[in-house]
Parts: C-alpha cells; structure tokens; sequence
C-alpha cells in the first residue's frame, strides 16, 4: 500500500504537470491570437490600418480670396472630414503663417494642407513691391512653408496663387504674371505628386480661355436653388476686379449676399482635394451653393 508521503508526492507531480499543460495551452493560444491580429493588419489597406476612426483633415492657409470661399469650403467634403480654416485672414501673406507651419508636428499636421495666395505685400517678406522682387519672396516662402508641412508628415499640399484678376491698386495686380510662374515653379521644384497646383479652383471663375470675367453663366446646381435662372449669367467677381462678392463690400468682411464665384472657387479646391484623397468627397458626389 502506497505510503501518505508517496501519495502527496504524486498528487504533486500530477498538479505540477497539469499546471504546465494548461501555461503551456494558454501561451499557445496567446500566440496565435497575437500571430492573427499581426496578419490582419498586414492585410489590411494602409488607410485602414492608420485607424478607422481617424478622420481626414484639411487645412487651409490663406488670405482674402480663402476668406471669401471658406463658408462654400467647409461643407464641400464628407461627414469624415475635419476643415481647419483658422489660419485664413484678409490681407495676410503666405510668410504671416510661416510660423504656424513650422509648429506643426506628426500629432498635428493635417492629412492635407492648402496654401492660397494672391500676392499680398507684408512686412515679414520685407514689403518688396516689385514684380520680380514680390515673386521671388514669394517663391521662397514656398519652398520653405511646402518643406515644412511634408516634413511635419502632411501627404497632400495643394497651393494656389488665385484667378486671374483686373486690378491697379495693389502690387500684385501688376505682379500676377510672375506671381503665378512662382507657384507653379515651386510645385516643380518638389516634383512629386503629394505638391499640386489647384487649376480647378482658377478654371472655376475664369473663362475657357482662362481670362478674367465678371459673369459666367448660371450653374445647374445654382438654377435649383433658385439663385439664379437657367441660361442666364451671374456675376463671379466682386466690382473690385479681385474678390468674389458681387456686391460692394469690404472684404476684410463676410460677403452679405450669395456669392457665386467664391461657391464656385471653393468647389474647385474640393474637387482638387477629392482627386487626392477620395475619402474626401461627399456621399453626393457634389457639392451646393
């Protein structure tokens, strides 16, 4: 007969190698649970893997143009997307934010980020007033604002120097020409696809031979709401030859009336974003005034 000692032994032994196959089955399954989810994720499209829930955000750095156009701006995206517009003020220059782009980091930089600039003589690039001078400071705020936001981690910068524009008053009005050139020459500068220039939003309020205009003719979406009737022309431009609002306005101020050739400006950054980044676009496919 086994003695007391020999049996508390072996009950022992038995609890020790039951504890162990159970370690052992537990850690097993761990693994594979552990091993699963790694799969999944590299399985998983890139967007998704960055998270679901994370929504898309977009920035906008700019000055009265933006200013105008932001109200038709923030609802031109889906419902997952976040528009920043608090970096956009009347006669601001792209080196005022210059700044807030460089504190930027990879917790708060946008998903996108648009540089909207018609040209605006500030202090901080040295008050140059001469068309080559204005381009060339111009052209190196680019440069420097484009490196920031791609080294902060922004994947789409989308810039853009404004329509053409009818004016005397201001050094850019003369300036545009090379104005222009600059922003395409530092989208060209970066070559790469995540830096482009947004021709839709210009194209927008100009004719098809990219002139300037004071009307264009109504937009479908325009008849519908009843803002205007269909085959007729409405007026994109503000008196000033530069602007957006139809009526005789500051435009330091919101527009007081609808105005179509902010709508149609905004809608031509949209869509510029939409191309990039499709989670963007809205259920609807389009936007309305």
């Amino acid at each position: 007969m086994m003695s007391r000692t020999r049996k508390v032994q072996r009950m022992m032994r038995d609890d020790a190698w039951s504890f162990a196959r159970k370690m052992v089955q537990s850690w097993t399954k761990g693994l594979a649970v552990a091993t699963l989810l790694a799969a999944s994720a590299f399985l998983l499209p890139a967007s998704a893997a960055q998270g679901a829930s994370s929504k898309v955000t977009i920035e906008v750095f700019g000055d009265s143009l933006g200013y105008q156009a932001a109200p038709y701006l923030e609802r031109d995206f889906s419902k997952g997307t976040s528009v920043n517009e608090s970096h956009i003020y009347p006669g601001t220059a792209l080196c005022t934010w210059l700044p807030a782009i460089k504190a930027l980091s990879a917790s708060t930089a946008p998903t996108v980020a648009v540089l909207e600039f018609v040209g605006n003589v500030s202090s901080c690039d040295g008050s140059v007033t001469s068309p080559t001078a204005l381009a060339a400071a111009y052209l190196a705020d680019l440069k420097t604002a484009i490196g920031d936001l791609l080294d902060a981690g922004v994947r789409f910068i989308v810039v853009d120097e404004g329509p053409r524009v009818r004016c005397t008053a201001y050094a850019y009005c003369k300036a545009q020409p090379d104005l222009h050139s600059a922003f395409e020459k530092a989208v060209a500068h970066f070559s790469s696809p995540a830096v482009i220039y947004a021709g839709k939003a210009d194209r927008a309020v100009e004719t098809p031979a990219g002139k300037f205009t004071t009307t264009l003719p109504c937009l479908s979406s325009e008849v519908r709401a009843k803002l205007c009737a269909r085959g007729a022309q409405i007026l994109v431009r503000a008196p000033d030859g530069i602007h957006f609002c139809p009526v005789a306005h500051s435009a330091a101020l919101p527009c007081p009336v609808y105005a179509s050739g902010a709508y149609r400006f905004a809608n031509g950054f949209a869509r510029t974003v939409w191309s990039l980044e499709r989670a963007t676009r809205p259920a609807s496919g389009a936007t309305t005034p």
